[in-house]
C-alpha cells in the first residue's frame, strides 16, 4: 500500500510538470508572435492586405513619396535625399548688385576760367569804385599840368588819388585777367588788370597783395589792402592810385566810375 501511494505521488509530479513545460512554451510562442506583429514607427496594424502582409508592413515599406505624394510640390524649395525630404530654407538667389568703376585714365574735363568770367568792359558802362571813399587828393590832367605838393612841382597826372586809411581792402573793379604784379617808386606796390580787350586799369600804393598774374577774378575781389604813401606823396597822405587807360592811353578815371 505505501509503495502504490508512493508511485501515485511520483506521476503527479510529472504531470504538474509537463503542464507547467506545455504552458511556458506557449507563453514563448505567443511572445515572439507579438513581437513578429508589432508595427514599427508606433503605428498600429490595421489588417491584412491581399497577399497576407499587414497593412503596416506595407506603410512602413512604402516610398515616402507614396506616403505624401504632394510633400515636395507644397513645401517650397523641398527636394528629397534618401527617404528624407529636406527643406532649403534659403534657396533662393540673391540679386547681385554690379559696380561700374570709371576707367581710371579717365581724363576730367577742364573748363577754362575766361568762360565764367566775362572781360566785357567797353566805356559804356560804369567801374566800381576800388576803395571805400570817394574823395580825391588829386585829379587827372593830361592837358594841363596839377600841382604835386610833396614834390614841389607841376605835372601832367595819368590817373586819380582817392583818399583811404592804410590798411582798408582794395577791390577789383570790374571782371578782370590780372596781368602784371609789380613795384616802383612812385606808386609802391600795384596790380595791372585787364577789363577787356580795350580798356585795362592800375592800382598802386597796396601791401599785402592777394592776387597773382594771369589769374581771372570778379568785380569786387579783394586785391590787398591800401599802404602808406610812397616819398612821392608824403604831404598828400596815404591814398590809392587810380589810372584807367583805353587803347594803352590813359583816360580821366572819374569819367569811369560809377
Amino acid at each position: 500500500m505505501k509503495r502504490l501511494l508512493t508511485c501515485l505521488e511520483d506521476k503527479r509530479v510529472l504531470t504538474v510538470s509537463l503542464v507547467g513545460l506545455v504552458a511556458v512554451t506557449i507563453l514563448a510562442v505567443v511572445s515572439a508572435w507579438q513581437i513578429q506583429t508589432k508595427p514599427e514607427s508606433g503605428y498600429e496594424a490595421a489588417g491584412t492586405t491581399e497577399d497576407g502582409s499587414s497593412e503596416m508592413e506595407v506603410a512602413v515599406n512604402q516610398d515616402p513619396a507614396a506616403l505624401y505624394p504632394s510633400a515636395s510640390d507644397e513645401i517650397p524649395n523641398a527636394e528629397e535625399v534618401g527617404n528624407q525630404i529636406l527643406v532649403n530654407e534659403e534657396t533662393q538667389e540673391v540679386p547681385v548688385t554690379e559696380t561700374v568703376q570709371e576707367p581710371a585714365d579717365s581724363v576730367a574735363v577742364q573748363v577754362d576760367p575766361a568762360a565764367a568770367v566775362n572781360l566785357n568792359y567797353d566805356g559804356t558802362g560804369k567801374l566800381a569804385w576800388p576803395v571805400d571813399s570817394r574823395n580825391i587828393l588829386m585829379d587827372y590832367s593830361m592837358d594841363s599840368t596839377v600841382y604835386y605838393a610833396t614834390l614841389n612841382q607841376y605835372k601832367v597826372s595819368r590817373g586819380i588819388l582817392i583818399q583811404s586809411e592804410p590798411g582798408n581792402a582794395v577791390f577789383a573793379p570790374a571782371n578782370s585777367l590780372v596781368t602784371e604784379v609789380g613795384t616802383n617808386e612812385e606808386i609802391g606796390n600795384y596790380v595791372v588788370l585787364k577789363l577787356s580787350d580795350t580798356y585795362s586799369a592800375t592800382l598802386g600804393n597796396l601791401q599785402g597783395i592777394t592776387v597773382t598774374p594771369n589769374q581771372y577774378i570778379l568785380q569786387g575781389t579783394v586785391l590787398g589792402t591800401l599802404a602808406q604813401p610812397t616819398k612821392y606823396y608824403v604831404v598828400e597822405g596815404p591814398n590809392l592810385y587810380f589810372e584807367v587807360q583805353c587803347n594803352a592811353q590813359p583816360v580821366d578815371p572819374l569819367g569811369c566810375l560809377e
